[in-house]
């Protein structure tokens, strides 16, 4: 048996607990460390992964973070060449990139943390790569591992309120 789409979950990260795959995780509390039982709820749309951008953030400008977790749910099979890419932004919303964290690829239920952790939305992860909008490579996820990236989210100062800002993150790989 080989790994399908539906093994490849998108998972939200969470921060409390003491090992992956023991809490469940928001949208608003992905802020890295653990896997959580929470499928991201759908692969498109920035609403999955940010708020709307409101009148302050509009005014001002504003920088936000959320660490996700490609997750190869499949009892037994590794899942190859998996990669990660956003596309399709919507215009006149925020700019979103991408980076993979430092840590390697590992156990999802495990009790060492699989990514950096931010005190709060507003504060960039250390140890991870360049931020940018080409596709990241993972490699191979075993079964039962996830591979953490982290999503940054740029709102330019003077930019309109805006309810719909969206992207389209897609995970593709070799079963």
């Amino acid at each position: 048996m080989t790994v399908t789409a539906s093994d490849i979950k998108l998972r939200y990260s969470v921060a409390t607990g003491a090992a992956g795959l023991a809490n469940a995780g928001t949208r608003d509390t992905s802020l890295g460390k653990y896997v959580s039982t929470t499928d991201v709820a759908a692969a498109s749309g920035g609403g999955s992964f940010f708020d709307d951008v409101q009148s302050a953030e509009a005014s001002a400008g504003d920088t936000e973070y959320r660490c996700i977790f490609v997750y190869n749910s499949h009892a037994t099979d590794s899942a190859l060449n998996v990669q990660v890419s956003i596309s399709g932004e919507v215009a006149g919303g925020g700019t979103t990139n991408i980076a993979l964290d430092n840590i390697a690829a590992g156990a999802a239920n495990g009790a060492s943390a699989l990514s950096a952790v931010v005190a709060n939305e507003n504060t960039a992860p250390t140890g991870v790569g360049a931020f940018n909008t080409t596709p990241l490579s993972i490699g191979t996820l075993a079964a039962g591992q996830a591979k953490a990236f982290w999503l940054r989210r740029t709102v330019a100062a003077s930019t309109a309120n805006m309810t719909g800002d969206g992207f389209t993150i897609t995970v593709g790989g070799d079963g």
